[in-house]
């Protein structure tokens, strides 16, 4: 294990770390040589834990005064100390060390043993070795002459940081964290520093990690433990604070960590600096989406928070609007960048094909399964699986996706074995889904179940580009750019006509806008023309936007029932003409919930 290096911290440091003791009251002398005190080897694995690089040396420097025979340590202390003297500088490659390190753990005995183990699991941890580590912390865990309280409760909260590094916390095991209680402050402040790390599993309440995270700064910053200080900070700063107070936690961090000489903290500090501080100083962008707007500026910091956990996020809004987009740029922002991002169109899918599509399914479990396939959940292992349009999948199959989202968990079709699914989950839908859910929980005919929606921990709405009319102009640019047209140029009448006219399919209609206008440019009849005329952007027929304040229906009869009733038909049918026969636009642009427009559209006779 490489010898910890780094450089002191200035004068705040050198005169202070020394001063604070691990026993809850320093002062009180029955406290303190209670159980023979805590002896050189358990101060050593505090002090490590703490990144207490001057305090680690100190006791190091009197074990090997021990050693020598200069001070009087017991000989039990004098074989563990040794132990932890070769573990800390071992890097595993040295046979001859290692065997050295399993004689002495050989030799030692009682609580001791139980002290090495701990010195190993931390030591092994911090290299990235975590079947080994999770090896030591069973081995302490194990054994039953751990009496010294201190010692115990040490043992419980390694094994904690080791399931919280491998992914493995149970329901259990974060109760057990959040109800742990000890009279020594040191240790209480590591427990709150552990619990605030939970905010990684996406069942638990970011509240609570902040609640604690706080609690350990303060007394962090108390007892002058600046390296365990800088690490709470870091995960204070992901707990979905304000992101001005993200950048000045992740600023400090960063300058204790380099001072400290903590490469590895330090690296991964400043990737988060450059998420929190970098993307929110280019301003006007993220990801793939441009902008002028304070709606998309907050929409900006919505991103940013939902990249900084792994909760299942729900991304509502309009057709053609930039869902994709912002889920590509919370997969971009987090800790998965360069892991799988899949995309699945739920309404593409033929719906007896979607179930194994999603999960996978095994050899033989319908007629055509002639192989095992992986499902997309298997193809974003590590990654993000994007459910675009997820209002579409019918209602058995929404709730399959309860356990994957509750507990990563799925069989594939005809699979009796559970697999467990590294995997982000982001779902999109143009549905009005909280009017849906409510239907849905009164008992009424809904296409979404509540349960889906309730489990959604994060949900952003996007709004219409009719909303963010100021965004228009600066995302015509970026499609010219895009589109490698950036020669080309706006006249002051086609700004003016793009900046009035409406979008049924918002973004993705002024992409195609452009487009056309674009490929006209490029005739040979246009001459090398750099200008985008009005004319090239509207379509034949195309009204404007002040003519388009509704629908004109006359009315043959005067009686209620019967007027509702042609009035209404006529509506749908205007409609169906604005959308071009798209039922799925018109029925965006009616603002009806699904069943409720389908209803209407069948009892007028539309559809069958």
């Amino acid at each position: 294990m490489a010898r910890l290096t780094g450089k002191l911290l200035n004068n705040q440091n050198k005169d202070n770390q020394n001063n604070y003791n691990y026993q809850n009251n320093p002062n009180n002398e029955n406290n303190q040589n209670k159980d023979k005190l805590l002896n050189l080897p358990l101060n050593l694995v505090l002090a490590l834990i703490s990144g207490d690089e001057i305090k680690s040396r100190n006791i190091l420097s009197l074990g090997q005064a021990g050693q020598a025979g200069q001070i009087d340590i017991e000989a039990q202390e004098k074989k563990l100390l040794e132990l932890i003297v070769l573990s800390w500088e071992n890097l595993g490659d040295d046979k001859a060390i290692n065997e050295r390190i399993a004689h002495l753990l050989s030799e030692i005995t009682g609580r001791k043993k139980v002290i090495a183990y701990l010195a190993l699991t931390h030591m092994t941890l911090k290299l990235g070795n975590k079947d080994l580590a999770r090896q030591y912390i069973n081995a302490a865990t194990l054994r039953d002459d751990n009496v010294n309280k201190d010692l115990t409760d040490l043992v419980k909260l390694l094994s904690f940081n080791v399931d919280i590094e491998i992914g493995g916390c149970t329901k259990v095991n974060i109760d057990n964290l959040i109800d742990f209680k000890s009279s020594n402050i040191l240790i209480q402040a590591y427990a709150n520093y552990l619990i605030g790390c939970l905010r990684r599993y996406s069942s638990f309440s970011e509240k609570v990690s902040q609640q604690h995270l706080a609690l350990a700064i303060e007394t962090f910053t108390e007892l002058k433990i600046v390296y365990l200080l800088a690490l709470s900070q870091i995960e204070l700063a992901q707990c979905g604070i304000d992101l001005d107070q993200s950048r000045r936690l992740l600023a400090n961090a960063n300058g204790v960590l380099e001072s400290l000489g903590k490469r590895r903290e330090a690296s991964y500090c400043r990737l988060l600096e450059h998420r929190f501080t970098d993307v929110i100083r280019e301003g006007f962008r993220i990801g793939q989406l441009v902008y002028v707007s304070d709606v998309m500026a907050q929409l900006k910091e919505e991103i940013l928070r939902a990249s900084s956990c792994d909760y299942p996020v729900l991304i509502t809004g309009p057709s053609g609007a930039g869902k994709e987009p912002i889920a590509h740029a919370i997969q971009q922002y987090s800790d998965r960048a360069k892991k799988p991002f899949v995309i699945v169109n739920c309404r593409a899918i033929a719906e007896n094909l979607i179930d194994s599509e999603i999960f996978g399914c095994v050899k033989g479990a319908f007629t055509g399964a002639d192989k095992d396939k992986l499902g997309y959940v298997g193809a974003s292992e590590g990654g993000t699986l994007f459910l675009d349009e997820i209002a579409e999948l019918k209602r058995d199959l929404q709730a399959k996706l309860f356990r994957l989202i509750d507990n990563l968990e799925y069989n594939p079709v005809g699979s009796a074995i559970t697999k467990k699914a590294n995997v982000r989950i982001i779902a999109a839908t143009n549905q009005r889904v909280e009017e849906l859910a409510e239907l849905d929980r009164k008992g009424i005919e809904s296409p979404i179940r509540h349960e889906l929606i309730n489990r959604f921990t994060l949900s952003i709405k996007v709004p219409a580009l009719s909303e963010r009319r100021e965004d228009i102009l600066p995302i015509a640019q970026e499609i010219l750019r895009r589109e490698n047209a950036s020669d080309l140029s706006l006249a002051k009448e086609a700004k003016e006509y793009l900046e009035s006219r409406m979008y049924s399919s918002n973004v993705r209609e002024l992409r195609d806008l452009l487009r056309k206008a674009i490929t006209i440019t490029r005739q040979p009849k246009q001459q090398g023309s750099k200008l985008i005329s009005k004319e090239m952007l509207k379509g034949e027929g195309e009204q404007e936007l002040a003519n388009r304040e509704g629908f004109n229906v006359f009315c043959p009869t005067y009686q209620y029932k019967d007027a509702m009733e042609f009035m209404g038909r006529e509506l749908l049918v205007n409609l169906l003409k604005e959308s071009g026969s798209d039922t799925q636009l018109a029925m965006e642009l009616s603002g009806l919930p699904k069943s409720t427009f389908y209803r209407l559209m069948k009892t007028s006779g539309l559809i069958k």
